[in-house]
């Protein structure tokens, strides 16, 4: 298990390994930790990842704490990506991050695959992106 701050730093470190060139339908050109919106000048598809509240305590002992930490993945892609392309991003995302592999054979240890939710948004009027959201959770323990 890894502490909170080292689940994002791996998560991103993994989103960062979808490219075509590694066997994936999709092409990352970007990974941005805690980002709400598409920075300036970022080319897409690229990964908003999120924490989503709250990170909970699930059992205890002692100084020790297991904890379950939910993120939002949103690959963002251009106004006009097609439903086919916002599979292939999901796929992609849960692939590389072991989704279908023995727990201790994942390259996230700590996933859930319980619990893992998908939603897409196509562009409408005013907006010039289509994305879709990936909700991941991992399970991981705390000292304190």
């Amino acid at each position: 298990m890894m502490r909170g701050s080292e689940i994002t730093d791996a998560l991103v470190r993994q989103l960062e390994s979808v490219k075509s060139a590694n066997g994936y339908a999709t092409d990352l050109r970007g990974v941005y930790a805690h980002a709400e919106v598409v920075p300036d000048g970022a080319q897409l598809p690229c990964a908003l990842v999120n924490i989503e509240n709250p990170d909970v305590i699930t059992s205890r002992a002692s100084t020790q704490a297991t904890r379950e930490r939910t993120y939002s993945i949103q690959v963002v892609f251009r106004r006009g990506a097609t439903e086919t392309e916002l599979n292939a991003a999901n796929n992609d995302v849960l692939r590389c991050l072991g989704f279908g592999k023995h727990e201790y054979e994942r390259e996230m240890q700590g996933l859930i695959t319980e619990e893992q939710e998908t939603s897409y948004e196509f562009a409408a009027k005013g907006s010039n992106y289509t994305t879709v959201t990936i909700l991941v959770t991992f399970v991981y323990v705390e000292t304190y």
